[in-house]
């Protein structure tokens, strides 16, 4: 879950690569901190790219836009 809050969050500050969204978490730490349990590590460009390629893109999409729908009813 860690992963998608991260990633969430570095697009929305306008994060373009695996490696911005780890700079980003890195920098802004203590602030994701108080939103997640990080456990006071962010992970790395090569896990976030590991877990990416492992998902199945239309699964994906529909869950978001399930999640989303539920965020904004």
């Amino acid at each position: 879950m860690k992963f998608f809050f991260l990633c969430l969050y570095g697009i929305v500050a306008g994060c373009e690569s695996f490696v911005d969204i780890v700079e980003y978490g890195i920098e802004k730490l203590r602030l994701l901190h108080r939103f997640a349990d990080l456990k006071r590590e962010i992970p790395s460009n090569k896990s976030f790219s590991t877990m990416f390629r492992a998902l199945y893109p239309e699964s994906f999409n529909l869950m978001f836009i399930q999640w989303e729908t539920e965020l904004t009813g």
